[in-house]
């Protein structure tokens, strides 16, 4: 049985399409000495196994390859696989034992004459029984390798896996043209702002943060869903410091003209990006206005949503809603007019705090948009509860690893 599934073609364009047929050894021994030079590729029985073998200088390479297909019917049609044979650690320790040879698993991606490959880094899996099982890539994921040259990322059981463009593969295996690219550049530095610069693990109460935000003059310190502004107030603090705007631009703060409705302009990449809060029992994130996202794909090709997840304790759970009295006084001390005869009008949705575990930056493009993005129903109104907000998307959390570009899990968090 191949049911359709999506594919993607050599100029981009997803497909609703069947997998291509089953690859035959000399089908992967015609592709690999394509892209590697046919002297450079042979067959060699290693542990009674046919396997495929690089060498190319002094390295010897066995070549692991399985067909990318999709996982059949009840899986998103966007998630894709290879199968990991129990047998591969028999070779793998081969490897090990014979200097200057290497063992990868690689995966094989081929619709039409679209050829991807995906280098699934075996470090965990050998530390771990393989009895057939199954390594995963997304449609998202080899747009990414294509568009890049060279992708990497993390799933989420923590494994590497690096979509390599068919022309690119050679240079990737003899570990040539190590340059990164711009956008793995600028993905590091977000790297490095929730690893040095970020509150994980803590838990922060909504006077603390406030207070904080008072103290550096940040312009959206009074807003009642906090959370998210205390992102934004860290991060924009962070480009400050590291003064980032030519790689990323707050948009937020100052007279800053804005195309669109975001919260960041990805400056050397030419695309808009927005700043989430969203508590970890939710299903979905309500993301923007939906014409705003749709036009900004259409012009620039994509957007970025990074999105950092907190467990939350309501103020509703707690007797006597003490943190929204709490919020009010301190802000009243310095402003006593805030929401006069308004006590209570927040006091159910309030956040009393939040305890950041882990973030995400998710990726929506031309390949991905139509499967991740959902139209919201419910009628959305300004604070004065009369003009009506335009339409929102939202996406459901179950379905964004087909958009996911970088993930971050707090150390403690870490299996």
């Amino acid at each position: 049985m191949n049911p359709n599934s999506e594919q993607l073609t050599k100029d981009l364009r997803i497909v609703i399409d069947k997998d291509t047929k089953k690859m035959s050894k000399q089908d992967f021994f015609d592709i690999f000495s394509t892209f590697l030079g046919k002297d450079n590729i042979k067959y060699e029985v290693i542990n009674n196994k046919k396997v495929l073998v690089y060498s190319a200088n002094d390295l010897k390479i066995i070549l692991l390859v399985s067909q990318i297909t999709y996982l059949g019917n009840k899986h998103p049609i966007f998630k894709k696989r290879v199968q990991l044979k129990k047998w591969y650690m028999d070779v793998v320790l081969y490897g090990n034992s014979n200097v200057n040879t290497d063992v990868r698993f690689i995966g094989v991606y081929k619709y039409m004459d679209n050829i991807v490959f995906v280098d699934f880094d075996k470090t965990k899996y050998i530390n771990k029984k393989m009895n057939n099982s199954s390594a995963h890539v997304y449609i998202n994921d080899l747009y990414q390798g294509i568009i890049l040259g060279k992708f990497s990322k993390y799933d989420k059981n923590g494994n590497l896996i690096t979509v390599i463009k068919a022309d690119f593969l050679n240079d990737y295996l003899n570990k040539k043209n190590t340059e990164l690219p711009l956008k793995q550049e600028v993905l590091n530095y977000i790297d490095e702002f929730n690893k040095k610069e970020f509150r994980f693990n803590q838990e922060i109460d909504v006077v603390s943060a406030i207070k904080e935000m008072y103290d550096h003059n940040f312009k959206q310190r009074k807003q009642c869903e906090w959370a998210g502004f205390y992102v934004e107030y860290k991060f924009y603090y962070y480009l400050l410091t590291k003064q980032l705007s030519n790689y990323i631009r707050y948009l937020n703060e100052g007279n800053v003209e804005k195309e669109f409705d975001f919260d960041l302009k990805f400056t050397r990449l030419n695309f808009y990006g927005d700043l989430k809060a969203s508590s970890l029992d939710e299903i979905s994130t309500m993301l923007n206005d939906s014409k705003n996202i749709i036009e900004e794909i259409n012009k620039y090709g994509c957007i970025w949503y990074l999105i950092y997840e907190h467990e939350t304790i309501k103020d509703k759970t707690l007797a006597n809603h003490p943190y929204n009295r709490k919020r009010l006084e301190f802000i009243r001390s310095i402003d006593p007019n805030y929401q006069k005869g308004k006590d209570l009008s927040y006091t159910q949705r309030l956040k009393a705090k939040v305890n950041f575990k882990k973030m995400i930056v998710l990726e929506i493009n031309k390949a991905n948009y139509s499967s991740l993005l959902e139209q919201m129903t419910s009628n959305f109104h300004q604070p004065d509860h009369e003009s009506k907000r335009n339409p929102k998307f939202k996406i459901t959390k179950k379905n964004i690893w087909n958009a996911i570009i970088y993930s971050y899990i707090a150390e403690e968090e870490k299996k």
